[in-house]
């Protein structure tokens, strides 16, 4: 089953998200460590989220998405179903021909001719 986030990502994919779903707490050491750097300390307990559909976002790494509050305040699901898709801010984080981009474009029915 895919968990689709506002911006085209597959959260279901997310290791974080895993982690939470699955409350794997190696997994969430794993991320931690894997996020952090040298100037940005992640702990374990950083690491939970159950989308950006939900309320209990990824705070350390999701902070300052910009994506997530503009599709909130515009009611919709993806980025995609917003009369202004694409925007310059899917254009910055989503480029044409990445995962998020395709999914993005192929998630409503008349973007394609249907």
């Amino acid at each position: 089953m895919e968990f689709i986030g506002f911006c085209g990502v597959d959260c279901g994919k997310c290791p974080i998200f895993r982690a939470t779903i699955d409350n794997d707490e190696a997994l969430r050491a794993q991320c931690a460590k894997q996020y952090s750097t040298g100037r940005f300390l992640l702990r374990p307990e950083d690491m939970h989220c159950y989308g950006c559909h939900s309320d209990y976002r990824c705070l350390k790494i999701c902070a300052h998405c910009e994506i997530a509050p503009c599709a909130e305040m515009k009611n919709v699901l993806t980025c995609a179903e917003c009369a202004n898709y694409p925007c310059p801010k899917i254009e910055r984080y989503c480029p044409p021909g990445s995962e998020q981009r395709d999914r993005l474009d192929g998630s409503v029915p008349w973007r394609n001719g249907y």
